[in-house]
């Protein structure tokens, strides 16, 4: 370095940082600087440098005027005045004597200390003891009061070395009673910036005045910067300690406010209530807010949650999470149903551990038990453990729609029991988008119902099908259905022929022929279960016979009359050997597959015999390697655990 040009020595050191002049001063030849990060809520200051000729000392005391420190020793030996930028000067230190004097003025060009004769009394107000000032413009400000009045603020003129009459503040402070805290906007410092805590209602204000442009005057702006109620936010009796050090940031709406808890230096950050804010820049900052998080986010005030319900929020809140996702290629959403509770999760195919994690809870859901779900395009259909009614729902916007029953009791007592558990259901809508319910029992020739929903009629009415058909979807209940482009398909069989699919048409409100399978599957043998993956069929079948598994994958779903396959299996796995040998999925097992990453993920419990402990996850590779992930404990035997994927919709249900 010492044999560069001067030119090019300096270039080189003009781009070091000020805060490492320090050790770039010592590479030839317990007061420190710290970052204030408010755009976060853990660090909010951190070490950033010594400073050198202070390190060494204890300091009980700091004021700072236009880059210049006073600093009172802690045994105030002395003073110190000190530049942080040319550290490697030594501290300026002053000897002042120890005869008390009430007003003294030190000048740096005589070096000596003389009285202010124009401050000795008569004088109607006094300045604390332990007051500290604040410099603005090379004057410095501080709390006064008389005996007479209640507090106001006085500046002190070192120009004319002597205090302006008081000047006002914008409330009304009790002294000795009321908390005041001053303090300098963080840009230019132009601006006084006041912390004031009523004794009373411990409601703490934020007041911030226009730009100081003369010592003798000041105004204020009307409105409140910031007001917050300090028993909700710490603790009931909370007070501020007098003359807190605060900062505030006009542009983030933060004030930060350092005092003590338990011994310890703490920073409270409080922010400005976000109804105050402009609209638009109330929208971008809700917008920002996850999917899972809006539940809190309603609850906390009216404005917010109007906000959130509106329509054109919702839009541009739905718009900018799709992009982020897809941008940082988020883990899918997924909403789980296990022992009877529903939840919304994301499902982590990268993490071997916790492969499923929570990300929120269903509002409207978490107080119910639901034993069956199913999702279509944003909506879902939950069935309530107790069969009473139904329930369907958009999570987005949190508000369920219910739907009661209507039973022929007679045929269920009959022939099943009583069971409200039989009826096997579906969710779909037709072309102008209007949502409906399948609900139906297919046990010929004894009981055969089948019964739609009409989500814009709210009324039940039957559906005659055609009496030639031969099929029955089976299942009893346990039969689950996945639906496509609004369209609900399900796994079915004859006397005379294997297993296949059936779709029903949601707009035509019938059922369409039979669709075959890229297999020879035998029905109440072979295990089946239905998923789907972008607007594709996805079958899992295992054979009864050799418990190998296999996944097949349909091409892109155009008609409900009409299925193509794939000509190779996606993944085929031997169970017998990656499991356990006579293992078989349940019927109906819930599944997700990801074409990218060449995983197969399958939902069970750990055992089918006795009592299983934990729900499972089976991750299949495309190499033939198997991982299982525990999902979480088990607590009830014959709760299967469903799982399906979720799209967030807008969808209002009336």
């Amino acid at each position: 370095m010492l044999d560069l040009p001067r030119d090019m020595e300096e270039e080189v050191l003009c781009r070091i940082p000020m805060i490492s002049q320090r050790p770039v001063r010592s590479t030839c030849k317990r007061v420190g600087l710290m970052r204030l990060n408010l755009s976060t809520t853990n660090d909010i200051v951190k070490p950033e440098a010594k400073l050198t000729g202070l390190d060494q000392i204890d300091v009980c005391e700091i004021f700072h005027s236009d880059g210049l420190l006073l600093c009172i020793p802690k045994y105030h030996s002395r003073l110190l005045v000190w530049n942080t930028y040319w550290g490697r000067q030594q501290p300026r230190f002053i000897d002042y004597p120890q005869k008390f004097v009430e007003f003294k003025i030190y000048d740096f060009n005589s070096d000596s200390w003389r009285i202010i004769l124009d401050l000795l009394p008569p004088r109607d107000w006094r300045i604390r003891f332990d007051e500290r000032g604040v410099s603005v413009k090379g004057n410095t400000y501080w709390f006064a009061s008389s005996e007479t009045s209640n507090s106001f603020l006085v500046c002190f003129d070192f120009t004319r070395e002597t205090f302006w009459s008081p000047l006002p503040l914008p409330f009304e402070a009790f002294p000795g009673q009321d908390t005041l805290s001053l303090s300098t906007t963080s840009v230019n410092k132009q601006k006084l910036v006041v912390l004031f805590q009523r004794c009373d209602t411990l409601t703490m204000e934020i007041w911030i005045s226009t730009t100081i442009e003369q010592p003798n005057a000041v105004s204020w702006n009307p409105n409140v910067f910031l007001s917050a109620n300090i028993k909700q936010l710490v603790h009931p009796l909370w007070q501020f300690w007098p003359f807190a050090c605060f900062f505030i940031d006009e542009e983030k709406k933060v004030a930060v406010v350092f005092d003590k808890n338990n011994h310890m230096d703490c920073a409270w950050m409080v922010m400005k209530k976000l109804s105050d804010l402009p609209r638009d820049v109330e929208e971008e900052v809700l917008c920002r807010v996850p999917m899972t998080s809006l539940r809190p986010v309603r609850s906390t005030c009216k404005s917010w949650n109007s906000l959130s319900r509106c329509e054109l929020f919702a839009k541009k809140h739905l718009a900018h999470h799709q992009a982020a996702e897809a941008e940082e290629e988020e883990d899918p959403l997924v909403v789980v149903m296990i022992d009877y509770k529903v939840g919304l999760m994301r499902l982590k195919l990268s993490n071997e551990e916790d492969i499923v994690k929570p990300e929120a809870r269903l509002t409207g859901l978490d107080q119910m038990e639901v034993c069956e779900i199913f999702h279509s395009e944003g909506l879902l259909l939950c069935i309530p453990k107790d069969h009473s009614r139904l329930v369907v729902w958009n999570p987005y916007w949190g508000r369920p729609r219910w739907i009661e029953h209507t039973h022929n009791h007679h045929k269920l007592e009959k022939h099943l029991y009583g069971r409200l558990n039989r009826y096997t259901y579906g969710l779909g809508y037709d072309t102008s988008r209007s949502y409906k319910v399948l609900r139906f029992i297919d046990y010929p020739p004894y009981f055969v119902e089948f019964k739609i929903y009409d989500l814009i009629s709210d009324s039940w009415r039957n559906i005659i099908l055609d009496p030639r058909r031969e099929w029955r979807i089976s299942g009893f209940g346990q039969e689950r259905g996945i639906s496509i482009k609004g369209n609900t398909y399900w796994f079915a069989s004859s006397e005379t022929s294997n297993s296949f699919l059936v779709c029903f048409d949601f707009t035509r409100e019938t059922f369409w022929s039979p669709l075959p399978l890229p297999f020879e599957a035998f029905p109440d043998q072979d295990g089946l279960s239905l998923s789907s993956t972008d607007e594709k069929l996805v079958v899992l079948f295992q054979r009864c016979d050799t418990l190998t598994m296999e996944i097949w994958i349909s091409t892109a779903i155009e008609q409900p009359s009409a299925v193509s396959w794939n000509a190779k299996v996606f993944l085929s796995a031997n169970i017998k050997q990656l499991v356990e040998p006579t293992w078989m999925f349940r019927p109906s097992a819930c599944f997700f597959i990801d074409e990218e990453k060449k995983l197969v993920v399958v939902f069970d419990k750990n055992t089918h015999l006795g009592d299983p402990t934990h729900e499972v996850a089976y991750i299949f590779g495309l190499d033939g390697s198997l991982k299982q992930a525990i999902v979480r404990e088990s607590s009830y035997r014959l709760c299967e655990s469903r799982v399906c994927c979720y799209v967030p919709s807008l969808l209002h249900l009336n």
